[in-house]
C-alpha cells in the first residue's frame, strides 16, 4: 500500500469529529469516516491531531516494521493520566520493552490455557441464569459485558463475589467514561469540584486502594499461600537481566490496563 502524503490527507475539522464523537461513539464514528474517507485520515480537535491508519500495511509498519519510530505521545496523555498510568499499553521505550519482557510469557496460547476453567465455569454459570429467563427480554449488552468482566477478575485477582466483580467494572468504566469525554467534548479543569470530577476520583481511589490491598494481603503471608492467578504471576515475575520484580505501581497499572484491554473489546 502506497501511503498516503501529507498535502492531500483527508482532514475532519474540530465542529465536525465533535458532533459525530457525541452522536455516534468512537468506534462507530471512525468506521463512519472510514467508508467516507478510506483507510488513512486525520481528525483534528481543537490543538489535537490524530492521525488514523486503517489499512493492514499501515498498521504493520506502524507497530512492527517501523515501531522504534514511533511513540505513544500526546494522544496517549490522557488515558495515561486518569486511568492506565504506565502500563504496557501507555509505556514507551525502556519501560516497555522491559514490561513486554516481564508479561509475555502469560499471553501465550499455553499461558491462557491456564485460565480455561474459569471461562468454562463463568459460561455456565450465563447459561444457568439464561435458563431462568426464558421468555423474558435481556440487554445483551450488558450480559456480554459482566461476563467477560467476571472472567478477566477471576483471572486477574481470584475475585469471586458477583458484587466485588460488578463494583469493579462499574468503578473502572466510569474511569474510562471520564476520559472519553475529556477526549470528545469542551476540556473542563480536573481540580473544579464539579460532580464527573468528584465521582472519578472517588472510583479511582477505590480501584486503586483495591489493588494494593490486594498485593499487601499476599506480602503477608508465605508465597506457597497466593492464589494462582495473573497478580500472583506478575509480583513473581523477575526481570532477566537485572532480576528486579514489577514495582507496586506498575502492578496496579498492569492490572488495570488488562481490564481495559481485554473487557469492553471482548464483549463487544
Amino acid at each position: 500500500m502506497e501511503l498516503t502524503t501529507e498535502r492531500t490527507i483527508p482532514t475532519v475539522n474540530t465542529w465536525e469529529s465533535l458532533l459525530g464523537l457525541r452522536r455516534a461513539g468512537f468506534l462507530e464514528y471512525i468506521g463512519e469516516l472510514w467508508q467516507q474517507h478510506g483507510d488513512v485520515f486525520q481528525i483534528n480537535i481543537f490543538n489535537r491531531r490524530m492521525m488514523v491508519a486503517l489499512h493492514p500495511d499501515a498498521v504493520r509498519h506502524v507497530n512492527v516494521a517501523n515501531r522504534q519510530n514511533y511513540e505513544k505521545g500526546q494522544s496517549y496523555d490522557l488515558v495515561r493520566k486518569y486511568v492506565l498510568g504506565y502500563g504496557l499499553l501507555t509505556s514507551n521505550g525502556e519501560l516497555w520493552r522491559r514490561q513486554r519482557r516481564l508479561m509475555a510469557p502469560f499471553y501465550t496460547p499455553r499461558g491462557v490455557q491456564a485460565y480455561g476453567e474459569i471461562m468454562l465455569k463463568d459460561g455456565h454459570r450465563l447459561l444457568e441464569r439464561w435458563s431462568k429467563l426464558v421468555g423474558t427480554r435481556v440487554e445483551i449488552g450488558d450480559e456480554m459485558t459482566f461476563v467477560t468482566a467476571a472472567i478477566i477478575l477471576r483471572a486477574m485477582f481470584s475475585m469471586e463475589t458477583d458484587e466485588a466483580i460488578i463494583g469493579m467494572k462499574d468503578a473502572v468504566e466510569t474511569m474510562l467514561g471520564y476520559v472519553t469525554a475529556k477526549q470528545n467534548g469542551f476540556p473542563i479543569p480536573s481540580w473544579l469540584p464539579t460532580r464527573k470530577n468528584r465521582n472519578y476520583r472517588k472510583v479511582r481511589d477505590m480501584v486503586h486502594a483495591y489493588i494494593h490491598s490486594v498485593i499487601a494481603q499476599r506480602h503477608a503471608v508465605p508465597e506457597t499461600a497466593w492464589p494462582n492467578d495473573l497478580l500472583t504471576r506478575l509480583m513473581q515475575a523477575r526481570d532477566e537481566e537485572t532480576g528486579e520484580p514489577m514495582s507496586e505501581e506498575l502492578l496496579r497499572d498492569e492490572m488495570i490496563t488488562t481490564f481495559f484491554a481485554g473487557h469492553e473489546t471482548t464483549a463487544r
